[in-house]
């Protein structure tokens, strides 16, 4: 099982699509992982098919860009919960 670690710091940007063009619509810097994870869950179960991008500050980790990603991270029984 891969290593996480809860508390990275990560920027949350939302997108909303209008036609073939992607519009932000808001974003959220300085909070770590485990409580990004934690507000985006239950917007984005609503809307799974929402383009969302959690991005990682550290560039040699791939930015979590799905719902599917996402919820993997959420549903893991070492996910702090609270």
């Amino acid at each position: 099982m891969t290593q996480f670690d809860y508390d990275e710091p990560v920027t949350i940007v939302w997108n909303d699509e209008i036609g073939t063009n992607s519009v932000q619509r808001k974003a959220t810097t300085d909070i770590c992982l485990s409580e990004a994870v934690r507000q985006v869950m239950p917007e984005w179960s609503a809307r799974p098919n929402a383009r969302l991008c959690i991005i990682r500050r550290d560039a040699k980790r791939k930015p979590l860009t799905t719902y599917k990603a996402v919820r993997s991270i959420y549903e893991r029984p070492d996910f702090p919960k609270d």
